[in-house]
């Protein structure tokens, strides 16, 4: 999934579900909803290294260690969106370095004289996964991306807006 979906979608997430939680958390924080995105950098590594458990409450406790209890809830959330948005197929390494496999959903509503729901959880080797990744390039921004950015800045000179 695209870095601007990872941002923002958690964070709008949590607005919605706690609109009156601190805005300095759900700001402030955000950025940890990408920072699984950084072992892109590391060669070959991409959803394998930060991309797992370990990573997320690693980031979290020392999150907690920074800040406050508040804080550490807020990282866990967006790392953990992090790997649950990127959880389709090839999937991510989930319990990386305990397990040398990647775990991936795909699931599927297909409409011909009926409609057919497919669902499967599945995982691959390593060896697997760098085949499956082996020409697949890195998307930055798509048309959801942009539907998205275009609709939080609707939202916010609407908001701006009304203030004046």
């Amino acid at each position: 999934m695209e870095p601007i979906i990872h941002l923002f979608l958690p964070a709008i997430v949590l607005l919605a579900i706690y609109p009156n939680i601190p805005k300095k958390y759900v700001l402030g924080l955000a950025p940890l909803a990408v920072l699984a995105d950084f072992d892109l950098f590391v060669g070959g590594w991409h959803r394998l290294l930060f991309h797992n458990l370990f990573f997320v409450i690693l980031v979290a406790l020392l999150v907690y260690a920074l800040w406050n209890k508040r804080a550490f809830f807020i990282a866990l959330y967006y790392t953990l969106s992090h790997l649950i948005l990127d959880f389709a197929y090839p999937g991510s390494a989930w319990l990386y370095p305990l397990v040398q496999k990647t775990f991936y959903v795909e699931a599927s509503v297909l409409k011909g004289q009926e409609f057919f729901f497919n669902f499967w959880v599945g995982s691959l080797s390593f060896t697997e996964f760098s085949q499956a990744t082996q020409w697949v390039y890195s998307t930055w921004f798509t048309t959801l991306g942009f539907i998205l950015v275009s609709l939080i800045f609707i939202l916010i000179i609407s908001k701006l807006g009304r203030r004046s």
